[in-house]
């Protein structure tokens, strides 16, 4: 009797041996418990990376700040109207150049020309007594528009400031109207 005692003693002391489906399970815990290990090492380390890339970003731009101001260049909306406001030992003659480009109708030069004028036409299109010459149709639309070319070449002669009028507080969208009609002008020379 006493082996036999001993023997359940010994036999119940050995656990009773764990089903299949409850050694996948732990093995997927276990594995489960890795992945998310892995997952927020990997995130905690992109998450330094950007802020590491962040922090040398703003400090590029602090520095970029930095040198803007020194060389007095201008960085902010104001900064930029103070810039294209500030007095120089020129004249003020933006006036009068508003009133040449003022006094242009662009939308008379492309209703009224579809001329090929210098630089969109071949050299000898241009030419007087060439075939099929242009020249003759090009003199009247510069006849057309000889007011604004003489008071362009009168205010090219004179010294002075130009500041044409640009909203800075737009930013990228801020129009410039006057540029397109300059430059048309500039073509019909």
């Amino acid at each position: 009797m006493e082996v036999e005692a001993a023997n359940s003693t010994a036999v119940a002391k050995v656990p009773p041996p764990r089903s299949i489906l409850a050694r996948i399970l732990i093995a997927l815990l276990i594995f489960a418990g890795l992945l998310c290990a892995i997952l927020l090492l990997t995130a905690g380390g992109v998450v330094w990376w950007m802020r590491t890339r962040h922090a040398a970003a703003l400090q590029a731009v602090a520095n970029e700040v930095a040198r803007a101001h020194d060389a007095r260049e201008p960085i902010t909306t104001l900064d930029c109207y103070d810039f294209q406001s500030a007095l120089s030992k020129t004249p003020e003659i933006t006036a009068t150049w508003m009133a040449v480009v003022e006094s242009f109708d662009e939308k008379e030069l492309s209703r009224e020309s579809r001329l090929l004028i210098a630089g969109n036409s071949p050299d000898e299109k241009l030419r007087p007594g060439a075939p099929d010459s242009t020249n003759s149709a090009v003199q009247v639309l510069l006849l057309q528009f000889d007011d604004t070319l003489q008071a362009t070449h009168a205010e090219a002669r004179e010294s002075g400031q130009c500041s044409l009028r640009v909203a800075f507080e737009d930013g990228l969208n801020a129009k410039l109207d006057h540029v397109q009609s300059l430059r048309s002008i500039a073509r019909l020379r």
